[in-house]
């Protein structure tokens, strides 16, 4: 799967924000792919403030819980 990792960032700090959460996102934020699934993880100096997946329709979708494979 092809994606842009900067975009894909970029869209889930949008996406973070409109949900109402204070908390920034820090330079540590990445995009990760586990078991061919793709993760966009927001983190900041106290962990991980969310995780969104990258659906097969190209929409990020939150997640309530994270893979273990993810640490914060």
């Amino acid at each position: 799967m092809q994606y842009d990792s900067n975009d894909l960032t970029r869209r889930a700090m949008a996406a973070h924000f409109r949900a109402g959460n204070r908390d920034q996102p820090g330079n540590d934020s990445d995009v990760m792919e586990i078991e061919g699934r793709v993760y966009v993880v927001l983190r900041n100096i106290n962990g991980i403030l969310n995780v969104y997946r990258l659906t097969s329709q190209g929409k990020l979708r939150v997640l309530r819980r994270w893979p273990p494979e993810m640490k914060s």
